[in-house]
């Protein structure tokens, strides 16, 4: 006799482990190689008690995850070529089961419309829109390291509201801000690769995505299948995200382990097809900035003939090239 999905599954138990998990990781007296062989280790005994999982799809999972830690070794041996090649491959093997989203949506389950995205830059000389959207490549001696920024890769960063903007800017004063309205929706969707998952929001949103209850209006609840696509590309990018979410230790040199597989990312990215960027979450150190619910996107430039801004980057947007951002004085703002 053949049961459904539904009474085979129960979803919230299925995924509510995911809610023990909390990102940044924190490394305390171990060694990144160290955290995230443990890490793993747990994750892939969670992911074998699976009941939605077939055994190839476990495999593929535990494959991926261990590769990771792979990658970062062998970077760490020096073996770069080796590292980034691994890197490439794994990440090819799964690109379709990873969790996106599309381009300027807010979440990953309803369209809530084509949302806006913020750029600051300290000070109070005023710029053009198309300055402050990323360096240009005739500038990219001035791209540096950083969690999703490769030296010498220009990329767009953008949050997702104004506050996130000015935490990561480290609350400057003054500052000149930029606001882009995301175009309408096309035939060719952009996607970012999505990293922004609170563990905690996943457990606390299951019940309010999969309603068991006989109700009269279950038109916001998703079906069995839906939920098996979700849990599935879930269980692919945690690994990942974990990867790209240890807490960096404070240092004077010019090398971050903790950084090795979120600018490898980058690097993928970079010449993939699929996706266009990453949306993530903030890893400062400042609170207020880590329990808001918005979200960053880093979209690395692809234009290799153009010395100047990216067209591809550019048609994401609607606005002028005369556009100019606005200064803002905290100073006045605060006293109004």
């Amino acid at each position: 006799m053949m049961y459904s999905m539904s009474k085979q599954i129960t979803w919230y138990e299925e995924l509510s482990w995911i809610g023990e998990y909390r990102f940044p990781l924190q490394r305390r007296k171990q060694s990144y190689t160290a955290l995230m062989t443990e890490w793993v280790h747990d994750y892939c005994t969670h992911i074998d008690a699976c009941k939605s999982l077939d055994d190839e799809t476990k495999r593929r999972i535990k494959t991926f995850a261990n590769s990771l830690v792979e990658c970062h070794t062998r970077y760490l041996n020096s073996q770069f070529a080796d590292a980034y090649t691994l890197f490439n491959q794994s990440m090819n093997d799964v690109q379709g089961s990873l969790l996106s989203v599309d381009f300027g949506m807010q979440n990953g389950f309803t369209n809530e419309g084509v949302g806006h995205y913020f750029r600051i830059r300290k000070g109070d000389k005023t710029r053009s829109y198309l300055e402050m959207l990323h360096i240009p490549l005739s500038s990219r001696r001035y791209a540096t390291t950083g969690r999703f920024s490769a030296p010498g890769m220009p990329c767009s960063y953008l949050a997702s509201t104004v506050e996130i903007c000015w935490y990561e800017c480290e609350m400057p004063r003054i500052f000149q801000l930029a606001e882009y309205k995301v175009k309408g929706a096309t035939e060719d969707k952009k996607k970012l690769l999505r990293l922004d998952i609170n563990p905690l929001f996943v457990k606390h949103d299951l019940p309010l995505l999969y309603r068991r209850n006989d109700i009269s209006d279950r038109r916001n609840d998703i079906s069995d299948d839906q939920m098996k696509c979700f849990a599935e590309q879930l269980f692919f990018i945690l690994p990942l995200l974990a990867m790209c979410s240890v807490t960096a230790r404070k240092n004077d040199g010019d090398f971050t382990e903790e950084y090795v597989i979120p600018q490898m990312l980058m690097a993928w990215l970079r010449s993939n097809s699929t996706f266009i960027g990453v949306r993530y979450y903030s890893d400062s150190s400042n609170a207020l900035v880590r329990n808001n619910r918005g979200h960053n996107v880093a979209i690395p430039v692809r234009d290799e003939n153009n010395a100047g801004y990216s067209s591809e980057i550019c048609s994401l947007f609607e606005f002028s090239e005369d556009a100019k951002s606005k200064t803002v004085d905290m100073a006045n703002v605060l006293q109004r």
